[in-house]
């Protein structure tokens, strides 16, 4: 399994039903228990500037995804607004009816008040770079990737074909800030990911894939870890409830077995078990099994989740 770096996590406690994460003084975060996850059929990612972009040009845009995929085709592309849309040879996708190549866009008119204000619960868990919510703000400016009929692709494959394409794009966008998932809520800055080590489909893990962090009201030490951005990719997410276990340990725990479902969708079933985590010093034990099992999550959005109850550090109830 692919190895990424730990996170900061808040020692302040919050309820069940009231999350509080990153900011300080931490506040109290009532859920919207009606907000529901969805598997993404088309995939967005968002470009972040501070001051307004250039968008490159449609045969810029080529050049930079032949780099990537090899021969590409332009589907549409109108220089400076509008979409630009190629068809990736190097991938395709077999429907009832035909078999057709997967496609990659760029969209240029995402800017200014096209941009969401963001709910204060998703404002917390921008755990990827210091003062996240400040970052967000201050780019007020988007340009938009995404695929289009890909969802269909090997989920390798279409994490690997979301991943170039961003690659792709930040080469022609060297005033790009950030890039945010909306899916996940996950924020990056550019650098990050013009620099990551992460290979192949696990770049759609560092770069897009959310582990967030909630302390439970009322306890002492009581916390949720959960990922957001699996299922949009068809994958369950994860969640850990626990106590007395550092949660950077549980993060860190959580992205490598994001990678490993990620490599093996159909792997763990309710009632299997994985590899734990040494509490001393959060290396993972082959001789420590956390069991495994499928339910709904506890923080929102609603979504299923293979919920990992970590042995003697398990908080809550389970069946």
């Amino acid at each position: 399994m692919a190895l990424f770096g730990k996170k900061k996590a808040a020692k302040e406690p919050s309820p069940p039903e009231k999350c509080s994460g990153q900011a300080a003084p931490q506040p109290v975060l009532q859920q919207d228990r009606t907000t529901q996850d969805t598997f993404q059929h088309v995939f967005f990612l968002q470009l972040l500037f501070r001051k307004t972009p250039t968008p490159p040009s449609a045969e810029a845009l080529q050049a930079a995804a032949e780099a990537k995929f090899g021969p590409v085709d332009i589907i549409t592309g109108r220089d400076g607004q509008g979409l630009c849309s190629f068809a990736v040879k190097k991938y395709t996708c077999h429907f009832k009816d035909a078999s057709l190549p997967a496609q990659v866009n760029f969209y240029s008119l995402l800017e200014g008040g096209a941009k969401k204000e963001l709910p204060p619960l998703q404002r917390t868990q921008f755990w990827d770079v210091p003062d996240g919510a400040a970052l967000y703000d201050s780019c007020p400016h988007i340009l938009a990737l995404s695929d289009f009929m890909s969802a269909g692709l090997p989920v390798r494959d279409r994490c690997n074909l979301l991943m170039d394409w961003l690659e792709a794009s930040l080469t022609l966008l060297p005033d790009c800030a950030a890039v945010f998932t909306p899916s996940s809520g996950k924020l990056v800055t550019a650098e990050s990911v013009r620099t990551s080590p992460a290979q192949g489909p696990d770049r759609f893990i560092a770069h897009c894939v959310n582990a967030r962090f909630f302390n439970i009201d009322g306890t002492q030490d009581d916390h949720i870890v959960d990922t957001t951005g699996l299922f949009s990719i068809d994958l369950p997410d994860l969640q850990y409830h626990f106590h007395t276990l550092d949660p950077n340990f549980v993060v860190n725990h959580a992205y490598n077995l994001a990678s490993y479902l990620l490599a093996n969708p159909e792997a763990i079933r309710s009632g299997d078990t994985v590899d734990g985590i040494d509490p001393a010093t959060g290396t993972i034990c082959r001789d420590i099994q956390w069991r495994c099992q499928y339910e709904d999550a506890l923080i929102q959005p609603i979504r299923p989740v293979l919920d990992v109850c970590p042995g003697s550090f398990a908080a809550g109830q389970r069946e």
